[in-house]
């Protein structure tokens, strides 16, 4: 194989590595599948910044606009758990136990949604990861 395509290889590698990065960090950043941990280490980080050499006007803004964010989903969470609060002394035997399974299930489905938070973080951790040992690579040759 000449050495020509060898290189094009090399680059639509890298290139297909890094749209799909890119992909990956822009659904972490979509707000509908943005998690609470990802607004808060966001938030935490403009906060850090802002304390030490400043923000830009545009990072004033996203800072507003992820706080807005954080307290809009704070509420909407509250109001939720506050609908499902029941008085156990008012339930029936079946409607207790039915409300456990209830609990259990919602409990399942956020250990769920956070596995697999946390495995798109790593995905596109080890695909910048590959990116970086690909580019290093074919500059040294």
């Amino acid at each position: 194989m000449g050495s020509g395509k060898r290189w094009l290889r090399v680059i639509c590698a890298c290139a297909m590595l890094c749209v799909f990065a890119t992909l990956l960090a822009a659904a972490a950043e979509n707000p509908e599948t943005r998690t609470v941990e990802s607004l808060l280490k966001r938030i935490n980080h403009l906060a850090r910044k802002s304390k030490q050499e400043g923000l830009t006007e545009a990072e004033k803004e996203e800072q507003a606009v992820l706080r807005k964010e954080y307290i809009e989903n704070f509420r909407e969470q509250f109001k939720g758990h506050l609908k499902r609060v029941k008085f156990v002394e008012d339930l029936s035997e079946e409607e207790l136990v039915k409300i456990q399974k209830e609990n259990e299930e919602i409990r399942r489905a956020n250990e769920k949604a956070q596995r697999e938070s946390e495995h798109l973080e790593q995905s596109s951790e080890q695909l910048e990861e590959k990116a970086e040992k690909i580019y290093d690579k074919n500059r040294q040759n």
